[in-house]
């Protein structure tokens, strides 16, 4: 019996290389904590790559745009550059007219005109009024007529220039006051000047300019009245500081 129970108490020697269960239960904690790391860093690696794609994206977005304003102020430089040729020589405060446009319709003449000033920053803006005086033929003769803008032109006698020779001006030639002539040269009461008389202004356009302004309008025509030109005034306090022609286009 004793020998039995000593037989019973031996444990049998484990092979070579073998583990315990305790060993293998550590080894697979251990193996468990390594992929829970793996895991986490592969997380780690994804939020990173996404972060870097981000910044890539938001870079490449950076040099687009930079690129864009490059572009930019190179074009409005070359902008500046193209008006600083435009403006007009000479003291600061100038004004030049720049372009004018003549169109004869339906209505009357339509008028568009550039306007340019050399002004230093904190110079006042120029305010002054646009005078028009149109060439043209009335009831077959040349003549000079000041025009007003089409919605103030105002109901009374039209004052006109006549282009005549000045041996046709002798008492019994025919001028646009005779009632023969004057019947035929619309509704608005007509009267011609003598050679020797300054040219009459109608009421003008106002205008205030900066720098630069561009206006366009309608100016009314007397009846039968057809216009070959017309000559853009720029005056101030009743000096007349440009002038342009321009010839009308149908």
């Amino acid at each position: 019996m004793v020998a039995a129970a000593v037989v019973i108490g031996v444990r049998p020697a484990l092979p070579d290389g073998a583990i315990t269960a305790d060993q293998a239960a550590a080894l697979r904690a251990r193996l468990e904590q390594a992929e829970t790391q793996q895991q986490a860093l592969r997380g780690q690696l994804v939020t990173a790559d996404a972060e870097l794609a981000i910044e890539r994206a938001a870079r490449r977005a950076l040099e687009d745009n930079l690129s864009a304003l490059q572009v930019q102020a190179g074009q409005l430089r070359d902008r500046v550059a193209f008006y600083d040729q435009l403006l007009p020589a000479g003291p600061a405060g100038t004004v030049s007219i720049r372009a004018v446009e003549m169109t004869r319709v339906p209505a009357g003449l339509r008028y568009r005109v550039l306007l340019m000033r050399s002004a230093r920053p904190g110079l006042p803006p120029f305010t002054g009024a646009l005078h028009f005086m149109a060439t043209g033929t009335l009831v077959g003769k040349d003549v000079r007529i000041p025009l007003a803008a089409l919605q103030a032109a105002p109901d009374v006698p039209v004052a006109v220039a006549i282009d005549t020779p000045a041996d046709s001006r002798r008492p019994g030639a025919e001028t646009l006051e005779q009632p023969g002539i004057a019947a035929q040269a619309a509704s608005a009461p007509i009267t011609s000047l003598p050679a020797s008389t300054p040219e009459p202004m109608a009421a003008g356009v106002p205008v205030q300019v900066d720098q630069y302004l561009s206006t366009e309008g309608m100016l009314a025509l007397p009846e039968g009245f057809s216009p070959s030109s017309a000559d853009v005034n720029v005056v101030q306090d009743g000096v007349v500081l440009a002038t342009q022609q321009a010839a009308v286009s149908f």
